[in-house]
Formats: structure tokens, sequence, C-alpha cells
């Protein structure tokens, strides 16, 4: 079994509407924003998480748990700021109030240099941007910021990309 690790392969999309989240379309993706090049190491890009309820009852001594609700957390990433002013491609995709959907590839595209094509698996969030907060001055540091995103629905994760 081989490894693997992000770097190089994952990618992020900004795709301003998508007609069936759980089937997203080669074109409409490609008719987004590939934030993939402005996307630094930190955030929460997989962020669905589950709640467990307490299940116990008295006529036992362990303490079973049921599952609960999931999601309500936020979709996160921190993207690096262009040096263009006017042109800074991540932070003019995504004001706040922007909602869409971000498509997460974590296995790369099996397209031309790594490109999405069809039959690519990707998670499918539709988003609502609340926060974009430019990170404090540091010496030697690249300027940041960080996005964090609602996400509106329940997600669509490992589906396929289908042709338009």
């Amino acid at each position: 079994m081989a490894k693997t690790i992000l770097d190089g392969v994952a990618q992020l999309h900004f795709v301003p509407s998508i007609a069936d989240p759980s089937a997203p379309t080669l074109t409409e993706i490609q008719g987004g924003v590939d934030l993939s090049g402005f996307l630094r190491p930190g955030g929460d890009w997989s962020p669905i998480e589950g709640s467990t309820v307490d299940a116990a009852t008295i006529d036992s001594a362990f303490n079973s748990t049921a599952r609960g609700t999931y999601g309500g957390q936020p979709f996160s990433a921190v993207f690096t700021n262009d040096d263009t002013p006017g042109g800074d491609v991540a932070w003019n995709t995504l004001p706040r109030g922007t909602t869409g959907y971000f498509v997460v590839s974590f296995y790369g595209g099996s397209g031309p240099d790594g490109a999405l094509a069809v039959g690519d698996i990707v998670n499918v969030y539709a988003i609502d941007v609340y926060t974009m907060k430019r990170s404090p001055y540091a010496r030697n540091e690249l300027a940041v910021f960080t996005v964090e995103a609602a996400v509106t629905e329940p997600p669509h994760e490992d589906v396929e990309i289908v042709s338009s």
C-alpha cells in the first residue's frame, strides 16, 4: 500500500454554483477558480465532525454512547496574498458574504498536469464565507489571510466528477 502526502497533490477549487453537488460536472469545476496555488498549510478543509450522546442506563456500569448530530464546524483555509494591487486572486474570490462551493480533491487529478478530470473523486462543501482575516504583520513571513466559511448543507463526500 502506497502512502501519500497532500503537498503537490491536493486541490481546492471555489465554484460559484453546482447544479447537483452529489455529481459535480467537470465544466462546473473548470468554471470556478483553482485556489490550490494560493492555499497554505493549515486550516481545516475537511471540517465535518460528529457528536455523541450519552446513552448509558443504570442497569450497566458501561457508559454507552449513541451517534448524535454532525457538522456545524467551519471550513477554514489559509491563503497567500498576491503582490499585485487589485489582482489578489484568492482575496478577491472569497470576500465576506460569498456563497458557493469548495471542491476538494485529496487525491489530485488524473488529467494532464494533474488537472481534475471526469471520474476523479472529490468532496463538495456548500459554503458561506463569514471571515476573511489578514494575518498580523511579521518579519520574514508571507502575507497570508484566513477564510472561514459556514458549511450550509451536508457535505457530498467521495463523489465522482461527471461529464457535462
